[in-house]
């Protein structure tokens, strides 16, 4: 049998979100494309988030591990030593993908190979998962650069090698993974976002 092909990473890091957590996962299983992989990171839970990730043991597209409070860049950076896709994008476990958003993001990344990351729009969404608010960007470098503002660390897909060339990601930056991203990448590279949420 051959390797299946993996054109994206995903990971997925959880510190006591378990309430969210499986609609998360279910969300990366809806997707329109199949060449994917999944990390689920414990990042030292005290709720049901071991029990939760253990329903997905037996699926050969998901990777579990525990971690003793990386945080999200150290977390980010444990995944960026496993993966085998092409390009790796973070869903927070009280999140959701739209089932294309692989499908576009990639496609994206595939059709432009001058551009390192893309981003899309999102919605907001109430704890019982009811849309209140659309988050639109001005698309980037549109009329001028003053509100090309760092997209947020998840849900954005960036290239793995690239990724892996500046270094990865810092770790005493605490949570803020999409600044120090986008400015790592910037800087010889162009970005670049979707209108679609």
């Amino acid at each position: 049998m051959s390797k299946r092909e993996i054109k994206v990473s995903v990971y997925i890091p959880s510190h006591n979100y378990g309430k969210y957590l499986g609609e998360a996962i279910e969300s990366i299983l809806r997707q329109t494309i199949d060449s994917w992989e999944l990390f689920l990171i414990n990042e030292n839970s005290k709720d049901n988030t071991h029990d939760i990730m253990e329903l997905y043991a037996g699926d050969e597209r998901i990777h579990i591990y525990s971690t003793p409070n990386l945080g999200l860049p150290g977390v980010a950076n444990f995944v960026l030593d496993k993966v085998e896709g092409e390009y790796l994008i973070r869903l927070d476990a009280d999140d959701v993908f739209d089932e294309n958003n692989l499908l576009v993001l990639s496609n994206y990344l595939d059709t432009h190979p001058d551009v390192a990351l893309v981003f899309p729009d999102y919605f907001l969404m109430d704890e019982a998962g009811y849309i209140y608010a659309q988050e639109r960007r001005q698309p980037l470098y549109y009329r001028n650069h003053m509100l090309d503002i760092p997209p947020n660390g998840a849900s954005t897909m960036v290239r793995t090698a690239e990724l892996k060339r500046v270094g990865g990601y810092r770790s005493d930056l605490g949570a803020q993974d999409g600044f120090d991203l986008w400015n790592k990448i910037l800087k010889d590279h162009k970005c670049a976002n979707v209108n679609i949420p």
